[in-house]
């Protein structure tokens, strides 16, 4: 960072350079919007980032990705194709693409969601009503109750109240963590600590995160997991070149110390360093907590 690196007349100042922040600003930069990126760390991508170790490379967030991405028509594949100008390539997983640990015990995770039941009933003979009634939850969950939800979000407040009414009974599972979803199904924990292994995806243990956050990952993973040839950072900068390729700029060791708000509550700049950056808008994506007590005025 460097104010003379800061590109002038900015339609757009995004503070964080996760993938959240670096898509929102590939999109707007690709709508013919000036953006800046500030990151406070010394490299963009959030949890995109690799680091060497002895010889060896690591990633810190991203291991794989599902939705199909290897192929090239897929919705997933689609979205990352624009925000990154199709740079990124894919490398199809092993079909065994992930292992749950129970104890001594594993549980191998693969891309067949047919064979997957088959290898969990050969562990779980008890449990297999339970088996097939978990995945078709997740089924149904993703790809009927989820769409109506959304539907039911986008109406305006008096039809949306009537739709919730009328539909109260399916859209219940929504507010349900995925332990209570569990516990309807079976009774066995061992059985419930393997389905919901990848918990840690979405950062809630399952007493607490949502069973449509659990339904939806597992789903996503439906068709197996993707790799991206030349690591997860590849896509990080990739979406940079997009966004320095429509004019913006995105700068790293540049932390935002205050979001400057005017009298109207607007949102018209930041300050990086003591130097005021202004610009039509700011979006912050580095979190409610810290965009609220940390970088907005009281």
């Amino acid at each position: 960072f460097s104010i003379k690196k800061v590109p002038t007349n900015l339609d757009c100042i995004v503070i964080g350079s996760g993938i959240g922040g670096l898509s929102t600003a590939a999109i707007l930069s690709k709508e013919g919007k000036k953006v800046l990126v500030l990151e406070q760390h010394d490299i963009a991508g959030g949890n995109l980032h690799t680091f060497c170790e002895m010889g060896y490379e690591f990633d810190t967030g991203l291991h794989y990705i599902g939705g199909k991405v290897g192929v090239k028509n897929s919705p997933v594949r689609k979205q990352y194709d624009y925000i990154t100008d199709g740079q990124v390539e894919w490398a199809h997983m092993d079909d065994n693409y992930d292992i749950a640990i129970c104890g001594n015990e594993q549980y191998n995770f693969c891309s067949s969601w047919t064979r997957l039941k088959m290898e969990l009933k050969k562990s779980f003979p008890e449990d297999m009503d339970a088996i097939d009634q978990y995945f078709q939850t997740c089924h149904n969950t993703v790809e009927y109750i989820f769409p109506l939800y959304l539907a039911m979000k986008m109406l305006p407040e008096c039809l949306s109240n009537i739709g919730n009414w009328i539909f109260s009974k399916p859209l219940g599972i929504i507010q349900k963590t995925t332990k209570e979803v569990l516990e309807s199904i079976t009774s066995n924990r061992k059985l419930m600590g393997v389905l919901t292994y990848h918990y840690g995806d979405y950062g809630e243990a399952p007493s607490r995160g949502s069973f449509l956050m659990n339904a939806l990952i597992a789903t996503h993973y439906r068709s197996g997991a993707y790799y991206p040839i030349g690591g997860p950072l590849k896509i990080a900068e990739s979406i940079v070149k997009v966004i320095e390729k429509w004019g913006g700029k995105v700068l790293v060791r540049a932390p935002v110390s205050s979001i400057l708000i005017n009298e109207n509550n607007k949102a018209f700049g930041v300050i990086v360093k003591g130097k005021e950056i202004l610009a039509k808008s700011v979006v912050s994506s580095v979190g409610t907590p810290i965009t609220m007590m940390k970088l907005i005025p009281d």
